[in-house]
């Protein structure tokens, strides 16, 4: 088999064993040491024809003319000190669109995002470059949050 390197090894049961319980250890001790906050982060990104948002694992993606309405707000739960926002979108109604499970609401319809930031940074410069490319992707769809605008404003 020209081009290809087989590895075989023979591992121990106990080897195993041992390496699976520190993995899941590791795992544990992981999210308790970063607080329950996810490892990966959530990212938005704005283009001239799609709104794309990452959660994890989790991935949603929708053209601009499906999106009826888009806003960034204060997270209603944890939203202390400004670290907390909410990207909310309203999806236009037709056949076979829905809002994937992770971003949708209890209609199917809305769908959200939390955006969370962490003590050591400060949420404006990245808060204000959403705010201005939802302005200038989103057009009339974006509806500013007051809260946002007089958070931005306070700098």
């Amino acid at each position: 088999m020209p081009g290809a390197i087989v590895l075989a090894f023979f591992v121990p049961w106990p080897a195993t064993a041992v390496t699976a319980a520190v993995g899941l250890l590791a795992f544990f001790l992981g999210g308790a040491l970063i607080d329950g906050a996810p490892p990966v982060r959530r990212t938005v990104l704005l283009t001239a024809d799609h709104l794309h948002c990452r959660f994890q694992d989790r991935r949603w993606s929708l053209p601009w003319p499906d999106v009826t309405h888009i806003t960034v707000g204060p997270a209603k739960a944890g939203g202390r000190g400004g670290r907390h926002w909410e990207l909310s979108a309203t999806v236009r109604p037709r056949a076979g669109l829905t809002v994937p499970v992770g971003f949708a609401g209890k209609d199917g319809r809305n769908g959200a995002m939390r955006l969370a930031f962490d003590a050591s940074e400060d949420p404006r410069p990245a808060l204000r470059r959403l705010d201005g490319g939802l302005r200038r992707y989103a057009g009339v769809r974006y509806s500013p949050d007051p809260a946002l605008t007089a958070y931005l404003d306070g700098s």
